[in-house]
């Protein structure tokens, strides 16, 4: 089933822990012709939440309520990293929410959080070891890995794992 909220498919007894990065906060110049996005800010906020999520896991490893619970959350060490501020974002780049250039506007703000975030936590796997059920043979065989995730990402996680089995909501 999902969690409470409905974002998150789980196993069961699964746990997962959210939080959204605020797109409209990386917008500089706001509202004038020279309005940008601060690429290098999403990128940063994206491997930060991620390690506070991350981090989370660990903090609350003994606070789930259910066995069940404490031993999905070890196991697959399961996050959920969200987006929310498009329209705001877009409104302040004077771009329109449903055009074709807020379209492609939003697949790469997306590409980007994907890779950030799956970057990240192949980086926390480096540091302190990938998730415990975690498995490279079965991973690599995944269609998201295979074809959202640039070869740059891919590469990293094959050196060094992923610290959680899922990522982003």
């Amino acid at each position: 089933s999902t969690n409470p909220c409905g974002e998150v498919p789980l196993e069961d007894g699964g746990a997962c822990n959210l939080g959204s990065i605020n797109l409209s906060r990386f917008v500089a110049n706001g509202y004038t012709e020279e309005a940008s996005i601060d690429w290098k800010g999403i990128q940063d906020a994206t491997a930060n939440l991620v390690r506070f999520l991350d981090n989370v896991i660990s903090w609350n490893a003994v606070l789930n309520p259910l066995e069940k619970q404490r031993a999905a959350a070890s196991s697959m060490r399961r996050i959920g990293l969200g987006i929310m501020g498009i329209a705001d974002m877009l409104n302040q780049l004077g771009t329109g929410y449903d055009s074709d250039e807020g379209i492609k506007l939003m697949e790469r703000v997306s590409t980007v959080i994907a890779n950030s975030s799956y970057g990240a936590s192949a980086m926390i796997a480096a540091e302190k070891g990938s998730f415990p059920a975690f498995n490279l043979e079965l991973y690599a065989k995944n269609r998201f890995f295979i074809e959202s995730l640039a070869a740059e990402t891919r590469d990293v996680v094959v050196k060094h794992g992923l610290r959680n089995v899922a990522i982003l909501s």
